[in-house]
């Protein structure tokens, strides 16, 4: 009897423990999943390639790619979410949970890739690279483009860190601190400029049509509706749908602040164009004024020069005319 008592508590703390791994193994492969799919979009895994739906779970090793006019909407745990524009593809090199903390890379193989990731736990890490950079966080909004081996970022709220990326090798000593409304845009020629020659990295504003750009793009983006979770997995804490209801507010809220941050560049940018506009408008007032004084200038010499080459050709014919009559004045003998 013992030992049947025995083996019942052996399975029952086997079963226990297999369905705890396989809840934090379901757990951990719905950090990233799809919630909103238009168009063409694929997920390769294996050498196997699938049209996503809407809740596919993604992890380490797979990509995700996009068609044309086409777009992907991707849950980040309950924290964040990922867009994956058209005609892009990332794949996911690193997707490694522990307890409380995350550990994420992204790689952009091409087209653009936003993130908005308004906070991580302590101790987790994002990254998004691409071929000549790569950006770190721990929690903000950007986004990463890559084309052609010249990889952008843009940075839409907070600070984000940047390395240059050599030949896939990131340049751990090399790093900038870009804050919202700036970017980074590095072609392979510059990382060789910074690491050769130990020059930092030149951080720019975000110019006026990426603006516009990025701004009609977050109109369409919104955070789920409800928190996303891996259709396989039906057993819920108590209290969680409450806490992931609290960080889905979390992700929209940064999207209303990143709005508003995009929104505010636009302005301070268009009262810039404004400005400038004004400051070119003079400039070529005063251009202009120069021009129609030197005109008037060469006109009054022009002038000048047509009345005296006048009076001389006068004076030339009088003389002629003078000689002449003298001629005709003479006394024949």
């Amino acid at each position: 009897m013992k030992r049947f008592i025995l083996v019942i508590t052996s399975v029952i703390i086997t079963s226990s423990f297999l369905s705890c791994n396989k809840q934090q193994e379901q757990e951990t492969g719905s950090l990233f999943t799809i919630y909103s799919v238009v168009g063409e979009v694929t997920i390769s895994s294996n050498d196997n390639t699938r049209n996503a739906v809407n809740g596919d779970s993604l992890h380490e090793g797979d990509t995700v790619a996009t068609g044309e006019m086409s777009l992907a909407d991707i849950s980040y745990g309950n924290v964040g979410i990922v867009r994956v524009k058209e005609n892009s593809q990332f794949s996911i090199k690193l997707l490694a949970q522990k307890a409380e903390t995350e550990n994420v890379s992204l790689t952009v193989e091409k087209g653009s890739l936003y993130s908005i990731v308004p906070r991580l736990t302590k101790g987790s890490t994002y990254k998004v690279q691409s071929d000549t950079c790569v950006a770190s966080v721990r929690g903000t909004s950007f986004m990463v483009s890559n084309e052609k081996k010249k990889g952008r970022i843009d940075v839409l709220s907070g600070t984000v860190s940047v390395n240059p990326v050599k030949e896939g090798k990131v340049i751990e000593e090399a790093e900038e601190q870009v804050t919202e409304g700036s970017a980074v845009e590095l072609e392979e020629k510059d990382v060789d400029v910074i690491v050769e020659k130990k020059e930092k990295i030149e951080v720019k504003d975000i110019e006026p049509q990426q603006l516009e750009t990025i701004s009609n793009d977050l109109k369409t983006l919104k955070a789920p509706e409800k928190p996303v979770v891996d259709k396989e997995v039906t057993e819920q804490e108590p209290g969680k749908d409450a806490k992931k209801d609290a960080e889905v507010n979390d992700i929209t809220k940064e999207l209303e602040k990143v709005t508003k941050t995009i929104d505010k560049k636009k302005e301070e940018t268009k009262d810039d164009k404004i400005e400038n506009m004004d400051k070119e408008a003079k400039k070529q007032a005063q251009l202009e004024k120069k021009r129609q004084a030197a005109r008037e200038a060469a006109r009054l010499k022009a002038q000048k020069e047509a009345e005296e080459k006048a009076r001389i050709e006068e004076e030339k014919k009088q003389l002629e005319e003078k000689k002449r009559r003298g001629v005709q004045n003479v006394p024949t003998l």
